[in-house]
């Protein structure tokens, strides 16, 4: 049938489009992490500076710290979710009577499965695609704040 053809290749660009999303998603972290860990081991040198500049090294910590939890939600967007898979299990043409009924019940029927399984990947992908977009929102504002940060740290400091 076309109909379920056509079911079928959605759901297969579905999972294609899931998986690009995940791998951005665990490629990101990863630089993430990288980068914040890089931050952190500065940190420490300043910090161990004489004198110790403690303003410069708690900011560059807290921009750490930012791109950690960044790295967190984008790991997050990528962990796995049940997702609808093109196809059918052939033990449910059996169990469900499936072969008494007529051809066009059974090609409603299964075209609403895909239907369903359509419509709950849309959900499980716009989901993670917005968790990711706040991962990388907040590490591309980590160094505004951490200049609002510094600026606080050093009027306080003074």
């Amino acid at each position: 049938s076309r109909v379920l053809a056509q079911g079928e290749i959605r759901l297969q660009a579905q999972l294609a489009i899931a998986l690009a999303a995940d791998g951005r998603a665990i490629t990101s972290a990863s630089i993430l992490v990288g980068i914040s860990s890089a931050i952190l081991g500065l940190a420490g040198v300043i910090y161990s500076a004489t004198p110790p500049e403690t303003t410069l090294a708690a900011t560059a910590a807290f921009g750490a710290i930012l791109l950690c939890i960044s790295a967190a939600i984008c790991a997050f967007a990528a962990l796995p979710i049940k997702f609808g898979l093109a196809g059918a299990n052939p033990k449910n043409w059996w169990e469900d009577d499936v072969t008494t009924r007529p051809y066009a019940e059974c090609l409603w029927r299964e075209s609403n499965n895909y239907g369903r399984r359509i419509a709950a990947n849309v959900d499980a992908i716009n989901a993670n695609a917005t968790c990711f977009k706040y991962g990388i929102l907040l590490a591309a504002a980590t160094p505004i704040i951490c200049l609002l940060f510094w600026n606080v740290l050093s009027h306080v400091a003074a």
